[in-house]
């Protein structure tokens, strides 16, 4: 009975070793991505466009050159008034996807940048919409 129950506990302990180390690798793999997706914004804000696309695949390379991010910044810019600050992080899967979302505060409005990683941890999209929570709904008065 005690070997039976030593044996149990034993495989129960190699198994939480086991979750514990592949828990800990994807923590360390979403933290090295949310500071990917931090330096593409720092980089964006700072006008270093060739620093932002650093990370990226192959793909958004040919979709986003350097000149391509300057066009869309500043584009973006003109819509929302200068970058003041980051306000957030989170992380999201999408399938295979892992996606990093900074939040980010602009003069006129929040907006999220929601940076898409592929499995080899390349930027392989890029988009900006509003920040989540940051917009109340207010019914309409004939409702």
């Amino acid at each position: 009975m005690m070997q039976t129950t030593a044996r149990w506990f034993s495989t129960l302990l190699c198994a939480w070793a086991t979750i514990a180390t592949v828990a800990g690798a994807e923590d360390q793999k979403l933290s090295q991505q949310t500071a990917t997706a931090t330096a593409l914004v720092d980089a964006l804000a700072k006008g270093d466009y060739a620093a932002a696309g650093k990370s990226f695949d192959t793909v958004m390379q040919k979709a986003l050159p350097d000149d391509k991010r300057k066009e869309l910044w500043e584009a973006l810019i003109k819509q929302v008034g200068p970058f003041q600050k980051r306000t957030g992080t989170r992380v999201e899967k999408a399938g295979k996807y892992d996606v990093v979302l900074v939040t980010c505060q602009f003069e006129k409005v929040a907006l999220d940048m929601r940076v898409v990683f592929s499995a080899d941890k390349q930027v392989s999209g890029l988009q900006f919409r509003p920040a989540k929570g940051t917009y109340e709904f207010k019914p309409p008065p004939y409702a």
